[in-house]
């Protein structure tokens, strides 16, 4: 092999190395994509508890005054 062949062998190598590393790094995306849909759901159930929450207190509070 003369020198092109050995610089073609370290580009191929190292597109494969990049090519693993995009390949975590887009696994590691969809996970934290997962979470932060996870974490969204669990906000908006929170907030409309909170909502009700509030809806019961305000309720309370009126007959309360009466």
């Amino acid at each position: 092999k003369g020198p092109n062949g050995s610089v073609a062998y370290e580009t191929n190598k190292t597109i494969g190395m990049l090519e693993t590393e995009i390949r975590k790094m887009s696994h590691a995306i969809n996970n934290l994509n997962q979470l932060l849909t996870m974490q969204t759901h669990l906000l908006k159930e929170s907030r409309a508890e909170n909502q009700a929450l509030l809806a019961e207190v305000r309720k309370l509070r009126e007959e309360t005054r009466r």
